[in-house]
């Protein structure tokens, strides 16, 4: 319906990146590690997701508890640690980047929105940046509540019905927990996309949060990306995959296609 349209097809909103997050970027995706950071084994899947956490205003650092354990250096995996080859216990920590384009563009759009008048759903697959934001919209002085992995049954349950009585004016959830069976957001007017993943089902689940019963209001969601980033490749991808399992395709999308 044309209530519903902005669920169906989201508004763009693009970010550029910083000059220091383009070289982060450039240099992961071209040599594989920067000074601070080296790929594992499994290269291509963590490519992906150190590249959203440089287009979420984070460096990615490669810590070694080893040489933490043992007292040398700063804690820190260089590429020319003696360790780095043997290290048996590596671990990414993230460090803030000067400057965060992506934060900056979902703290407008909030204000665009106005919270105090409606409220807000903020989706990040990434803990990092869903913390960040938490942080960041409180310490502004907009309540706000997370619904993720992380938080236990008691954190959860005040999440839902603070949301729904409207104690919190913004709820940051991942897909993976909230995507399915949660009613809590049926009431709410505005979703933003500020970082996602390439699953089409979380992401189709998702937007029918906000269909639950009748839709007697517009509904609005927004898709907030890197242009040109690997952000973008996702959202792409999540469109083409929401033809084949939307309500309103039609029989030619599974056609078999053969040549003339």
């Amino acid at each position: 319906t044309t209530l519903e349209k902005y669920i169906e097809h989201p508004i763009v909103r693009k970010v550029k990146l910083s000059e220091e997050a383009k070289k982060l970027y450039t240099q992961l995706v071209t040599l594989g590690f920067t000074d601070n950071l080296v790929l594992g084994k499994a290269a291509a899947l963590e490519l992906s997701q150190r590249l959203m956490d440089v287009c979420n205003g984070f460096e990615p650092i490669s810590s070694c508890l080893s040489c933490e354990e043992e007292g040398k250096g700063d804690n820190i995996l260089h590429n020319l640690c003696p360790l780095h080859a043997e290290c048996k216990k590596p671990r990414a920590t993230y460090e803030l980047l000067k400057e965060n384009p992506k934060l900056d563009a979902v703290m407008e759009l909030v204000e665009e929105i106005d919270p105090e008048e409606h409220q807000i759903v903020i989706w990040s697959c990434r803990t990092n940046f869903m913390e960040l934001l938490a942080n960041t919209l409180n310490e502004a002085g907009i309540p706000t509540c997370c619904f993720s992995g992380q938080q236990n049954d008691k954190q959860k349950k005040d999440a839902r019905e603070g949301f729904m009585e409207g104690r919190y004016r913004i709820c940051i959830a991942n897909q993976q927990s909230a995507a399915y069976g949660v009613n809590f957001m049926k009431n709410c007017d505005y979703t933003i996309y500020a970082c996602s993943n390439s699953s089409v089902e979380y992401d189709y689940q998702s937007r029918r949060r906000f269909l639950r019963g009748a839709t007697t209001r517009m509904k609005y969601a927004y898709r907030l990306y890197v242009e040109g980033s690997v952000e973008e490749r996702i959202y792409s991808s999540l469109d083409l995959g929401d033809d084949l399992i939307g309500e309103t395709n039609s029989k030619d999308v599974f056609e078999l296609k053969e040549n003339a």
